[in-house]
């Protein structure tokens, strides 16, 4: 995370071109406290935009993230681990579902969980 600006992240080997688009979301570790953030812009291969800091609107996340990473650093790692979570775009799949349900036809919902 920049020094300056909490919403600008800088990876190291990274090559964030190939690997986030916008609207992604990059999810840290537990040890961190599982924060993540929307991807608002990828500038390079090492640096992206962030559209809120990590952690609620109030950026809690923070001061936490930067915490880990001077402890990443005296333990000689480079930062911290990452994880992207691809952005799906739903929009197609309720277009039709509302066109079917408008149209008088039925959807049928299967949630996940067991039935004891």
């Amino acid at each position: 995370m920049d020094d300056d600006d909490p919403l600008l992240l800088h990876g190291v080997g990274t090559k964030f071109t190939e690997q986030i688009k916008p609207r992604a979301r990059v999810a840290l570790s537990s040890a961190v406290g599982s924060y993540s953030a929307e991807v608002l812009e990828v500038l390079s291969d090492t640096q992206l935009k962030v559209k809120k800091e990590f952690g609620t609107d109030s950026g809690k996340g923070t001061t936490k993230f930067r915490e880990k990473v001077v402890d990443a650093k005296k333990s000689g790692k480079p930062g911290l681990t990452y994880k992207v979570v691809p952005h799906i775009d739903q929009a197609a799949m309720f277009g039709a579902v509302y066109n079917n349900l408008k149209n008088g036809g039925c959807i049928g919902i299967f949630p996940e969980g067991s039935c004891v």
